[in-house]
């Protein structure tokens, strides 16, 4: 299990840095399709996709929790539907 991320800051390096790894630089998009926000709560599903930096599409969806509070996130959380991750890490003949 990762740590949780605390700080602006270590957030931030994160967002900047971690979609660099993984993708091809400017191919990743979210498309939001539900958006839910209630007594300082949000929720929303989304599809991301992109391009790794092995060239293969990469497509999933994920649900992003949040907490508010005076107008600004607390704290957030991603849940991917990890069934489809798992069936796009098969290695491919």
């Amino acid at each position: 299990k990762q740590p949780a991320m605390r700080g602006r800051a270590t957030v931030l390096r994160f967002l900047a840095e971690a979609p660099a790894s993984f993708y091809e630089p400017g191919s990743m998009s979210i498309e939001p399709h539900e958006l839910a926000v209630e007594n300082g709560f949000a929720a929303c599903l989304a599809t991301m996709r992109a391009t790794t930096k092995h060239g293969m599409p990469y497509e999933n969806r994920y649900g992003f929790f949040a907490r508010l509070q005076d107008g600004r996130l607390t704290e957030v959380w991603e849940l991917l539907d990890s069934a489809v991750l798992l069936d796009q890490l098969q290695a491919r003949p």
